[in-house]
């Protein structure tokens, strides 16, 4: 059986996009897969994704938590017609470099 040209085009890349990750799912299962459903597949732990930071930047993993622990600032809204509540998270410190 011959190989579609995307599904060969796949198999060269070092990494795909959330859209040609769906793409590239529709492929091999044969049914719509959208990027919300690489989003789930990877929130429930069924596919592992990876980040390009495209400035070199590094990252450090954390941990998820209920949204109920999470911890919310309130600040003024650009409009001035309320506030928003913008997440709190950990301070992570700085890699001291050696």
């Amino acid at each position: 059986m011959k190989q579609p040209a995307t599904r060969k085009l796949f198999n060269l890349k070092e990494w795909l996009t959330v859209a040609a990750a769906a793409q590239h799912l529709t492929i091999l299962f044969a049914e719509e897969v959208t990027e919300a459903d690489v989003l789930r597949l990877a929130l429930d732990g069924r596919l592992k994704l990876s980040v390009h930071f495209v400035n070199h930047a590094e990252a450090r993993p954390g941990m998820i938590i209920p949204l109920a622990e999470a911890k919310f600032g309130e600040f003024p809204s650009f409009d001035g017609a309320g506030t928003v509540q913008l997440y709190r998270g950990p301070t992570l410190l700085a890699l001291q470099q050696n």
